[in-house]
């Protein structure tokens, strides 16, 4: 057969190669690191895509989650639920993983990639959510200081808690000593996790107590400890070349120097209130705690 009637009959019968009806290749994505969280924080992981017949916009992706109870099989995308998503343009894409709840734990995550003609190509990670291990703190009061029979003005304070709550959070307060200062004058108000303590003295009482602010959930807890004066107060009068010096207090005797940083002396016999000293001496006058 002459070369031109070959020519025409690989036309006629279809004997030339068809380019278009080429095999397809599947789509690539690149392998994807194992990831590793804490409890109901997300991940977000950037990565690629391509194809070599279809526009990688046209590309769809599609994710398995081999613990669903872990990071559900939900399209998460404009919402705060556990799930995932899927964002991007292009070659370059996101996946946002939310983790559900409490929950922790290991998962298997598979991203496929399809192209328009259906091939596939697939990638797969570990997801570890580690458990938040919680955390309760109350923040510094500073030292205090109250007159006898004088509450104290309302203490600020916080609260601080990470990780998940067993139970509801709780304050309370104890004293070192509670002839002073009673559990039950430690009142707290409560507002989320600023608060505020308002402490009462015993009347007619004066000291020092160490008081402890406890908050717990529970089984977590935090606590935070300050000293508390509570002074007792004198009042000296002169009447004439007499002082006559009287205070409230119960638990108090009263003593007495020549000069302010002593010695200081017991009154003997014991002086009760009012206590009249009839020397015209300057005399200094200080209450000491039973």
């Amino acid at each position: 057969m002459r070369p031109i009637l070959l020519c025409m009959a690989v036309a006629v019968f279809g004997l030339i190669p068809d380019h278009a009806g080429a095999a397809n290749t599947p789509p690539s994505i690149p392998p994807i690191s194992n990831q590793v969280t804490i409890q109901s924080l997300p991940i977000r992981i950037s990565f690629t895509v391509w194809d070599a017949e279809t526009p990688a916009d046209r590309l769809s992706l599609r994710l398995v989650s081999s613990n669903p109870t872990l990071l559900p099989e939900v399209d998460a995308c404009g919402t705060m639920d556990a799930g995932f998503c899927f964002s991007g343009s292009g070659s370059n894409r996101t996946l946002m993983l939310r983790p559900d709840g409490t929950n922790f734990g290991e998962a298997v995550i598979t991203v496929t990639v399809a192209d328009d003609a259906g091939a596939t190509a697939t990638n797969s990670f570990w997801l570890t959510v580690m458990v938040l291990q919680p955390h309760l703190s109350v923040s510094g009061i500073p030292d205090q200081t109250t007159d006898e029979n004088t509450s104290t003005p309302a203490i600020p304070f916080r609260v601080q808690y990470t990780g998940f709550r067993t139970g509801e959070l709780s304050v309370k307060g104890t004293s070192s000593d509670q002839s002073l200062i009673p559990d039950p004058n430690i009142v707290f108000v409560d507002s989320i996790s600023n608060r505020t303590v308002t402490i009462t003295p015993t009347p007619n009482r004066f000291g020092q107590a160490v008081i402890t602010v406890y908050a717990s959930d529970g089984e977590v807890k935090g606590a935070w400890s300050f000293l508390l004066t509570v002074k007792g107060r004198l009042q000296i009068a002169l009447a004439g070349r007499n002082q006559v010096v009287t205070w409230t207090v119960t638990n108090a005797a009263l003593q007495e120097a020549r000069q302010i940083t002593g010695p200081w002396m017991d009154i003997v016999p014991v002086a009760s209130s009012p206590y009249t000293a009839t020397t015209s001496e300057t005399k200094f006058y200080r209450l000491q705690k039973l």
